[in-house]
């Protein structure tokens, strides 16, 4: 009798101890602040917290027991509806791998909200037994980012006007419109109207990322020959590399044409070429190469400089980002060249890559398509 007791105790104390986790482990699922959603691997729904139910626009009975592919419709950015099998947790049970991404979601009411996901499958002795996927509503960063660059775009324009009656006037004094200058006073007026072409500089570049941004950044496309391009703006550049006293050497293939837009691609190119000699000591070596590998044109700018730490290789291409070295403040810059030059490669189908190593310098690899039947036409 006294043994049957204390198993049932035993029993009793096991069912709290299992309740009490059930508990806290429900609080745990109900208080992370973003949507979570859990499947089996019949890809049934069995766990919905209050944050994706509410998010979605439904209740969790609408949700468990249902087929995650029948319930949860994915909206890539493109405005195309995701085959279901292709969604995010899907994949992640089939390849058993993590999947994170950037895509919409659709609710009850067919109204979309842009949301960034993570499913990753669980696994129970090496086996996918289901998946789980957690996901953000990213609406409130996404009226704040259209916000600012609501500001941004606005606040330009602004200043664009009175900047550029400046630059007039200090050009007309400069060019003796108003009488001969002394030697000192010509040498203050050339300063202040090299300050004036930068303050357009970061305007321009203000205007040209609120443009993209908001899907404005037209290309003006035409037969370009990308080899006197590059050619023309490392020529810009070649007084600046040799006052620090830095060597540049050049190897550009014979004539590569693409139908681009000259100015953007210029834009890109100068970028490159600007940043490697900033980022390179005195004396340090700057490499500008040029190819064509069949239908497609490489441009490589390499130095032997200060580098990128390799976990911040891929955020250099974010708005306003700058790597902190030791030559990042006497650089200056706004953060923004890297951004615009990757946008620009990706309006002309092409591509940006790095590779680096902190103190060994960075190559930077600009792809551009070409079309073959350019390089035959007479010129």
């Amino acid at each position: 009798m006294a043994t049957e007791k204390r198993k049932t105790l035993s029993r009793r104390s096991s069912d709290i101890s299992a309740q009490s986790q059930q508990i806290k482990y429900d609080a745990l699922i109900e208080s992370i602040g973003e949507g979570l959603i859990a499947i089996g691997d019949d890809g049934a729904i069995e766990h919905v917290n209050a944050y994706a139910a509410e998010a979605l626009g439904v209740s969790r009975q609408e949700l468990i027991g249902k087929l995650c592919s029948e319930v949860i419709v994915i909206v890539d950015q493109h405005n195309v509806q995701v085959d279901p099998l292709e969604c995010p947790m899907p994949r992640a049970l089939s390849k058993g791998a993590a999947i994170s991404e950037y895509t919409n979601m659709m609710r009850k009411d067919g109204t979309l909200f842009p949301v960034h996901i993570t499913a990753s499958p669980i696994i129970i002795n090496g086996r996918p037994t289901g998946a789980i996927e957690v996901f953000r509503d990213l609406t409130y960063e996404q009226e704040l980012d259209m916000a600012k660059d609501d500001f941004v775009s606005i606040a330009s324009h602004q200043l664009r006007t009175p900047a550029t009656g400046i630059r007039g006037i200090l050009s007309m004094v400069l060019s003796g419109d108003f009488g001969e200058l002394t030697t000192k006073q010509r040498h203050y007026l050339n300063m202040a109207l090299r300050s004036n072409n930068r303050q357009l500089n970061i305007i321009e570049d203000l205007l040209s990322v609120a443009r993209a941004d908001s899907g404005r950044l037209d290309l003006v496309l035409e037969k370009v020959s990308l080899t006197a391009l590059v050619a023309e703006v490392v020529a810009e550049h070649r007084m600046r590399i040799a006052e620090n006293e830095q060597r540049l050497e050049m190897q550009l293939a014979p004539e590569i044409f693409a139908m681009v837009d000259n100015e953007k691609v210029k834009m890109v190119v100068d970028n490159l070429v600007s940043n490697a000699a900033k980022y390179t000591r005195r004396g340090g070596i700057i490499r500008v190469e040029l190819s064509r590998d069949k239908g497609s044109a490489t441009l490589k700018v390499q130095d032997d400089g200060v580098g990128i730490p390799k976990d911040q290789q891929r955020a250099i291409f974010a708005k306003f980002m700058r790597i902190e070295n030791e030559l990042s403040v006497p650089a200056g810059g706004t953060g923004l060249g890297l951004y615009l030059a990757l946008k620009i490669v990706k309006l002309h189908r092409g591509d940006i890559v790095v590779s680096s190593e902190v103190g060994h310098g960075s190559t930077f690899r600009v792809m551009l398509p070409v079309d073959e039947g350019l390089q035959l036409l007479p010129q």
